[in-house]
Formats: structure tokens, sequence, C-alpha cells
């Protein structure tokens, strides 16, 4: 694709990433690299057997991990027990 056609998919104020390629860069559009991170965790996710099921059942623990780290403190409550209750796939 030359520059003039990935300028005109750009809409003014469009996100783009920016990649260095040895001397040239490539701009990509902030969807299209989300859509590619999306596919290579599904692709991850698959290839190691686990399901979306599985990754949602650790944010409880992993939330509390990350808030211990940033706050020095375990978070007040369960918050494993709220997150469960509120966000529990269907």
């Amino acid at each position: 694709m030359d520059s003039s056609a990935l300028l005109s998919r750009l809409g003014t104020g469009a996100p783009f990433a920016v990649l260095r390629l040895g001397d040239g860069l490539i701009l990509l559009p902030e969807q299209q690299r989300f859509e590619h991170l999306c596919q290579k965790v599904s692709s991850t996710l698959a290839a190691t057997g686990l399901t979306s099921e599985d990754l949602l059942a650790t944010l409880p623990a992993v939330h509390n991990r990350v808030y211990a780290r940033r706050y020095k403190k375990k978070p007040i409550g369960s918050v494993s027990r709220r997150y469960l209750r509120r966000y529990r796939p269907k």
C-alpha cells in the first residue's frame, strides 16, 4: 500500500502506531494494531489450551497482587467475591 492510500484511510486526528524498520517507517492505524494484538493473544491462549474463562478467573488474584504491590497493603474487602458476582461469565 502506498503512502497516499494509507493516508486516505486515516481520518483527521486518527491514532496510529509508528514502527521503525531499517531506514523506513511503517504507519499502522491503531485499530489494525489492536486487532493484530487481539489475534496474537487469542492464538497464544489457544496454543496453551486456556479459555477466556480460565483467564477471567485469574483477574481477582492478579488485581490483589497489583494493588498490594502498588499501595504496599492488601485491598480492603474481598475483591474476588465482589468481582465474581459482578462479572461472572454467563
